[in-house]
């Protein structure tokens, strides 16, 4: 006889809907307005010391979004993951 364990098919619903959600912050992240700001900071618009600093924070920013997008992403791969382990336990048998 065949059974199906709701409790892992619950599981694994609410897993691949985390990494759905997951996956369309990491989306939102990476089409970030932000992550272009430091082509406006150019020197042919400001100039000085305050200028670079700017420039430096803008790219900063930039690389910390994309990496947390990537981070982002991972986790929704390792979501799935164990969504998929969790699919695998909703037949059991007895």
């Amino acid at each position: 006889m065949t059974l199906i364990d709701p409790v892992a098919a619950r599981r694994a619903a609410l897993l691949r809907a985390q990494a759905t959600r997951v996956r369309r912050v990491a989306n939102e992240l990476g089409a970030s307005p932000a992550l272009e700001l430091h082509r406006r900071s150019l020197t042919d618009v400001w100039q000085g010391p305050v200028a670079q600093r700017c420039l430096d924070d803008l790219v900063l920013v930039r690389r910390r979004l994309e990496s947390a997008s990537d981070s982002l992403r991972a986790l929704a791969v390792r979501l799935d993951r164990l969504a998929e382990q969790a699919e695998s336990q909703v037949l059991g048998t007895r």
